[in-house]
């Protein structure tokens, strides 16, 4: 039908009058209208972190910043502020930092890892301190606050670090190259659920 629907009866000739959300009214038969599928909690929380973190896309990135862009200077998130903020609102509290979210998060292997939950990066290849997080969108999609763009986006595993996803394991290198210099440095996956 194109609308969504607001409520429905059956008529005495056994077919169905829907109400839509747009006012109209729609006739069908039984058989073509059905119920959508149930999501278990935990994949609701899921969708809502990955809504809530989306709507900070094209806020300005700020170091150490919590809150949407607003007109005054210094307004804006950063990769964990993020991070925390859509975990946040679902009512799960995190650390504020990257590296201790990562201290938080229990470690997944990629086939474990799950839209909403986060991906961390180490400074370096040899570092074991964490100083970034993106959240994991399902395939190959990332969504992050990034110093380098200046702002919250949505990126790809091949465009981040040049690979697949499937490429990757639980503390593999990779190279970064969201920077004009591209840096070696490890990946994590994790989750809070």
């Amino acid at each position: 039908l194109g609308s969504a629907l607001l409520c429905s009866a059956f008529l005495p000739d056994g077919s169905i009058e829907a109400l839509l959300l747009d006012g109209r009214r729609a006739r069908m038969e039984p058989g073509q209208l059905r119920a959508l599928p149930a999501l278990a909690p935990e994949e609701m929380l899921r969708r809502d972190v990955l809504e809530v973190a989306a709507l900070f896309l094209g806020d300005r990135y700020v170091w150490g910043g919590r809150s949407s862009v607003q007109k005054q200077a210094g307004w804006g998130v950063d990769c964990s502020g993020l991070v925390n903020l859509a975990y946040r609102s679902v009512g799960i509290t995190l650390p504020r930092d990257a590296q201790d979210q990562f201290l938080k998060a229990r470690r997944v292997s990629r086939a474990a890892l799950r839209p909403g939950d986060p991906v961390f990066l180490t400074v370096s290849k040899r570092s074991r301190e964490v100083d970034h997080v993106l959240l994991y969108t399902g395939g190959e999609g990332l969504l992050e606050s990034r110093a380098s763009a200046g702002k919250t986006l949505r990126t790809t595993f091949p465009e981040r670090f040049g690979v697949s996803l499937s490429a990757l394991e639980d503390g593999a290198v990779v190279e970064d190259a969201s920077e004009a210099r591209p840096r070696r440095r490890r990946i994590f996956f994790g989750a809070f659920f």
